[in-house]
């Protein structure tokens, strides 16, 4: 991992030796393509600046690696106009010594979880829990009906359905039987909020071998001016 330089050249970053501080999340984020954001305030009142950011495994909720995060205080300097040189000084961040805010982005049609304080600890591996985003309450819901031919296999013992739009993935779902009911945003409103909903279904079936298989509908779902739509999959 790195710390800035000296203060004479506070950009530079320099290596350190030993074990970074890494985290991961305690349980699963729903909706599962959420976004871990990592920030730190320069006061106790302000909003957190930027740090790190991670995207959750869509169909586990948790994050594909541990995520690294930086140790020591912030280090800070006042622009100015002149063109002298910037003089840095080390800032206790405002959550805390060794502290930040994390919080859970959602898609285009979630509120963002509420910001949580965590520390975790230096040199090691810790896990850590985020408030959910919440799907905006306004909006209206509409129903993707999704029939299953076929069946699982020996090859294919499990599959996924992955629900998407042109900002990522809405929502995931398990395959149970031969029909699925999905829920997603809808109508005009869901549409202005850039999610465009309009929405790709995909399914993803995995072995225990480590086969992997992708079915794709034939085209999109558009839901933006509808309260359903259809598609068929076949279970390879």
């Amino acid at each position: 991992w790195t710390v800035l330089g000296s203060s004479s050249a506070p950009i530079v970053p320099v290596i350190m030796p030993g074990t970074a501080r890494t985290v991961t999340l305690a349980s699963p984020v729903s909706p599962r393509g959420s976004q871990l954001f990592v920030g730190q305030k320069l006061d106790g009142a302000g909003k957190p600046y930027e740090v790190a950011v991670a995207n959750a495994d869509p169909l586990t909720g948790l994050l594909a690696q541990a995520l690294d995060l930086p140790e020591g205080p912030l280090r800070v300097a006042s622009f100015v106009e002149s063109g002298s040189a910037l003089s840095f000084g080390d800032v206790t961040p405002g959550e805390g010594t060794q502290a930040f805010s994390v919080q859970a982005l959602g898609a285009a049609y979630d509120d963002a979880g509420v910001f949580s304080t965590v520390a975790p600890t230096l040199g090691t591996s810790s896990s850590i829990s985020v408030g959910n985003p919440v799907r905006q309450a306004s909006l209206g819901i509409g129903q993707i009906q999704l029939t299953l031919t076929g069946a699982l296999s020996a090859s294919y013992d499990s599959a996924t359905v992955i629900v998407a739009d042109v900002n990522g993935v809405v929502v995931t779902q398990a395959v149970s039987g031969s029909s699925m009911v999905i829920n997603v945003p809808a109508g005009s409103q869901a549409a202005a909020l850039g999610g465009t909903a309009v929405y790709t279904v995909a399914l993803r079936a995995a072995g225990h071998t480590g086969t992997l298989k992708w079915v794709r509908a034939a085209a999109p779902l558009d839901l933006s001016n509808g309260a359903s739509a259809s598609a068929t999959l076949a279970l390879p």
